[in-house]
């Protein structure tokens, strides 16, 4: 039988790898239901329906100061009468905002909203930035960045870190799922690839006639397989369910990059392909990884134990312990959490400007390439005595 297919029927088989794939298969379709469920607390209607009942409490407030009774100054009477203009004026666009929303009308929708936000940044520079904080000030410049390109695009704003478009919620499968529950369950996975021939302390694999090196550089490279396999399933998956219910979005949709001065975007394309080049380059060094584990430690509980130190522990630490901060890009396990370092809001978490995408690249290909040697020059060393393995 082919060795492939015979490890690929082991694999099917066995329940230790169909379960967990099943529960990423829940986790997928319950994290888009959330997103459906809870993401329009904070969607695009529902921030333009805040806005509005806002300005009504507002054009209130106005309407009671001016028949109140009091005697006020001739100022202040210009003063109210100005600011109750204006209230009415952005309740006015508030509405006619959400009319063309629900009309599906987007550019129409979304050049109300941009006249909003230009509408508090004049006021804040009026009041030499005395209104709103620098923070504020900031978020204000990004959706504004954001509401006209959306609005060159004629797209509908997705709801951040609740998207239910194709495109997007792909994106926030890979930021939100990929860096400890799919490394997770791949860990699961793989730990049983490399670890189910042992009985009793011995490698019955060992009685194929094929040297071990060729037996261990084909179960890497079907792992690798099955591992990729896996992965762009999941995204195949979750891209065609979110298209199915919400519509596949825009390849072009703008996603904000964190910056330190004025706001940038990137086309969500640009995103998926970083992203997807470092979890890729991350999934072949835990392949590598649990190859190289497999070697020391039979115990399938022990293995998927260190496995998850190294590859999830060790990002939490880096990032926890003020004093790693700055050594942390040299982790290759730090580029799991792509999304983050593609869009650059790492730096918010650590503070450490080298953690970026090249970086990444450059530290997962290192960090692979010394893991396969590695394994080449142990499999070599194994052939020595390939009856047996050092039992735990």
């Amino acid at each position: 039988m082919n060795y492939y297919r015979f490890l690929l029927k082991k694999t099917v088989k066995n329940r230790a790898t169909s379960v967990p794939l099943l529960l990423l298969l829940v986790a997928i379709v319950g994290l888009y239901v959330i997103n459906q469920t809870s993401g329009d607390f904070s969607s695009y209607k529902g921030g333009l329906t805040d806005h509005h009942e806002e300005t009504k409490d507002l054009e209130e407030y106005y309407v009671d100061l001016q028949n109140d009774g009091v005697a006020y100054s001739a100022d202040e009477v210009a003063s109210f009468e100005s600011g109750h203009q204006d209230v009415m004026e952005q309740s006015m666009w508030s509405e006619k905002a959400l009319q063309l929303a629900e009309e599906e009308k987007w550019d129409e929708a979304l050049g109300y909203s941009i006249n909003l936000v230009n509408r508090q940044l004049e006021a804040n520079e009026q009041a030499e930035g005395a209104l709103f904080p620098a923070e504020h000030v900031f978020v204000l410049k990004g959706e504004l960045e954001m509401y006209e390109q959306l609005q060159a695009l004629e797209q509908e704003p997705d709801t951040e870190g609740y998207e239910t478009f194709g495109f997007n919620y792909v994106f926030r499968v890979m930021d939100s799922l990929f860096p400890v529950l799919f490394v997770l369950i791949l860990a699961v996975l793989l730990t049983e690839v490399f670890l189910n021939s042992y009985k009793k302390g011995m490698n019955i694999e060992t009685l194929l006639p094929m040297s071990f090196r060729c037996l261990l550089a084909k179960r890497i490279w079907f792992s690798s397989l099955l591992a990729g396999t896996v992965y762009l399933s999941t995204l195949a998956i979750s891209f065609v369910m979110a298209s199915l219910v919400k519509g596949p979005g825009n390849a072009l949709y703008p996603v904000l990059l964190y910056s330190a001065e004025l706001p940038e975007t990137s086309p969500i394309w640009i995103v998926l392909v970083k992203m997807l080049t470092l979890q890729l380059l991350g999934i072949l060094s835990l392949v590598l990884l649990i190859s190289l584990i497999s070697f020391f430690v039979q115990n399938n509980l022990v293995s998927l134990l260190i496995t998850l130190v190294v590859v999830i522990g060790s990002p939490m630490v880096f990032k926890s312990i003020e004093a790693f901060n700055i050594i942390a890009h040299l982790n290759p396990f730090t580029y799991l959490a792509s999304g983050h370092v593609v869009t650059r809001f790492i730096m918010q978490d650590i503070p450490n400007a080298q953690a970026t995408f090249g970086t990444g690249i450059v530290s997962l290909g290192v960090f692979s390439f010394i893991l396969a040697v590695v394994n080449a020059v142990l499999a070599y060393r194994y052939e020595k005595k390939p009856m047996y393995a050092a039992k735990t």
